[in-house]
């Protein structure tokens, strides 16, 4: 090896492995010492400390975590890259990243173009080139042209999301000068203490964040210096040279730039936010009653941040202003409306885009409100006494918003900057769409379980652990496999888009994020989302859910009814005597009634409560409903159903009669197949009494 060059430690005891990643790294230039065990590997450190050590979880006489506790303690703190056959647990995770400083964790098997990406972030770029060389390359690197579309006149947003982003946009105004301040104390460790590696690192961290955040957020001149930063910082080496002083001083300047300019954009946005710009909230919520009995508690239900609420006076101005921003949830003053115009209300606020599990509350007195199986028909998911109690009110509110949102597509965004996050947050719910946040890529497995995204928006660069591994796991467990995946990173050209899809990506954002772009990627990748289009589908004849989704969701309704012994009943419904009226009068006349009884459905009934088509029968599962409750709504539905006329395409008039069986959970069933067959049987012994 030659004097002064520098060298990469690989310890890993799978000779294979080694050869494999010694010739790509010495494609690279790097020079590599090859260590089959710890006792080799320690050795090695005698003789030279590497620039950089890549070590693997399982050896045959020390295991890796051990051998790096050792080198930690006897003061060694070159950069380190751990190799594992397996995705870690949070401990050991932490216990590498945060107590034995472990740079990056990767898995095996590597993918040859990911790992190149994944070791050239570990080490300074261009270490050959001198300082005026590097200078230079970090000034053309940090001019990059500005893409940044977030506020410009030509992108058109709707209203709701061009408010949301006008209104993150002032958030992040308040913490920029923090992170601009944040990076310049790392920069300055960094330079005190050369030999830390790990500070050097935070630095770059740092610079990284604040160039993919400020340039998503609109402040393109701070996410350049944030680039410009980087770029230096990648470039430096840790010596004392007049050149590397000048490097210095250039990069303290940038830094300085920054903060002046994140300060002053701080002070006109939040400026301009006391000169009365309101903050639009992205869950709408509509109270249809008299403006002076509710107007202060929709302000109420706005100010605690619950969601914003307008009061409409009745039902053709419940109606105009559901046309012109989507509800997520309606409050009915019965008094107000009446019943007719509280079934008309549910029933065409349904039939808008998007809007079929809209949840609504009834509010009335007691002396004139609905029997509970009115209610229910009346689509009412809570009913609520007159005069409303504020804390009730706000609690309501919540409860149908959460049931609103299980109804809605989901992103999960993970990225350890949780402002990026809070900018992905800004942009897609105005769009109806639920995000969760996840800064701690190693917990991807909970927030999977838990969360069930139809895509994740997943960062490349994150602290430790790299998203190419993150999309890996989630690729290769048949759970998650079918979830969409976009990559967020900082590469923007051909070579970013090809990582990304080597990794097993479906899609690549590049940094800063564009709004528009951002939306349109998602919906994109949501419109080819297995879990989102069988939720969402519907059957193109009655408008309700096809059966599998059917059979995914009750199967979940009824184990969290067990585990809350809950009661739920299925109901099966038909038609009666369709097949003889298509066989006497065609097909099409079987199918318009099978098509107005869907209709009808999706227009009563709870929002909770789950409606499909099997075939020639109408299934309706009822949550917590008893047998009774529920005989007593069906009929409500089958008199109505029966009060509408109906012609064969000759004119002759149809019969419109329902026969229904109902299943109780418990009592005839204890899962989806089982409460199916039981309500059907019950259905076949009605035929056999007539």
């Amino acid at each position: 090896m030659q004097e002064g060059a520098k060298w990469i430690l690989l310890l890993d005891d799978d000779a294979t492995f080694r050869k494999l990643v010694s010739e790509i790294l010495t494609s690279l230039g790097h020079s590599v010492y090859e260590a089959a065990n710890a006792v080799e590997a320690s050795q090695g450190l005698v003789a030279r400390r590497p620039a950089l050590a890549i070590v693997d979880y399982k050896l045959p006489d020390l295991d890796g975590v051990s051998w790096i506790k050792q080198v930690r303690e006897n003061g060694f703190d070159f950069p380190v890259v751990f190799i594992t056959g397996f995705f870690l647990d949070q401990l050991t995770f932490n216990t590498l990243r945060h107590v034995l400083k472990v740079g990056l964790i990767l898995q095996k098997p590597i993918v040859p173009e990911l790992f190149v990406e994944q070791i050239e972030l570990m080490l300074p770029k261009l270490s050959a080139l001198s300082g005026s060389e590097s200078l230079a390359l970090a000034e053309a690197t940090a001019t990059t042209k500005d893409v940044n579309l977030l506020l410009r006149p030509e992108v058109k947003h709707p209203k709701a999301v061009e408010e949301a982003l006008k209104a993150a946009r002032r958030e992040y105004a308040k913490e920029l000068p923090n992170a601009c301040r944040e990076l310049t104390q790392a920069v300055s460790s960094a330079k005190e203490d050369k030999s830390d590696k790990h500070l050097y690192q935070r630095a770059v961290h740092l610079a990284h964040k604040l160039r993919g955040s400020a340039g998503s957020y609109g402040f393109q001149a701070i996410s350049n210096a944030g680039a410009k930063a980087e770029s230096m910082l990648r470039n430096l080496e840790a010596d004392d040279s007049t050149m590397q002083e000048i490097i210095w001083s250039e990069l303290f300047r940038v830094l300085t730039d920054a903060e002046t300019s994140a300060s002053q954009a701080a002070a006109e946005l939040l400026a301009e936010s006391g000169a009365g710009v309101k903050k639009r909230l992205p869950r709408h919520i509509i109270i249809v009653g008299v403006a002076e009995q509710w107007q202060d508690l929709a302000i109420g239900l706005t100010e605690a941040g619950i969601a914003d609420t307008t009061v409409a006076d009745g039902y053709h101005h419940a109606m105009q202003i559901g046309q012109q921003r989507r509800p997520d949830a309606i409050f009915m003053d019965f008094a107000s409306l009446g019943k007719q115009e509280a079934l008309n209300l549910v029933m065409q606020i349904r039939l808008l885009p998007d809007c079929e599990a809209v949840p609504f509350a009834l509010m009335s007195e007691p002396q004139i409100a609905p029997r509970p199986e009115e209610s229910i028909y009346m689509g009412a998911s809570v009913v609520m006494p007159k005069p409303v109690a504020i804390p009730a009110l706000h609690a309501v509110a919540g409860g149908l918003l959460a049931l609103r949102q299980a109804f809605m597509p989901k992103v999960l965004t993970v990225d350890d900057d949780e402002m990026l996050g809070k900018f992905v947050k800004s942009v897609l719910e105005p769009e109806g769409i639920v995000i969760e946040y996840l800064g701690e890529a190693i917990k991807i497995r909970e927030a999977l379980a838990q969360f069930a995204p139809d895509v994740v928006l997943l960062d490349v660069m994150m602290p430790s652990i790299s998203g190419y591994d993150v999309c890996r796991l989630i690729k290769d467990d048949s759970r998650w496999a079918p979830t969409r995946v976009i990559f967020i990173t900082s590469k923007s050209g051909p070579e970013g888009k090809e990582l990304a899809f080597t990794a097993g990506g479906n899609d690549f954002l590049p940094k800063p994020i564009v709004s528009a772009e951002l939306i349109n990627r998602v919906k994109a990748q949501l419109a080819q989302s297995p879990s989102a289009i069988e939720r969402l589908e519907r059957d193109s004849l009655t408008g309700l859910m096809q059966p599998r989704p059917f059979e995914t969701a009750v199967t979940a309704l009824v184990a969290s009814a067990t585990q809350k012994h809950s009661v739920l009943s299925m109901v099966v419904i038909e038609v009666v005597h369709l097949r003889e009226i298509c066989a006497n009068f065609g097909l099409s006349a079987g199918q318009k009634l099978l098509s107005e009884l869907g209709h009808l459905v999706q227009g009563r009934l709870r929002a909770e409560d789950i409606r499909a088509r099997l075939g020639d029968f109408i299934v309706i599962l009822l949550i917590g409903q008893s047998t009774e409750m529920s005989e007593d709504t069906l009929q409500l539905l089958a008199s109505e159903f029966s009060q509408n006329s109906f012609s064969a395409p000759d004119g002759t008039d149809l019969p419109s009669d329902l026969n229904y069986g109902i299943a109780e959970l418990w009592k005839d069933g204890n899962d989806a197949g089982a409460l199916i067959q039981a309500a059907s049987t019950k259905l076949l012994r009605k035929h056999a009494v007539k």
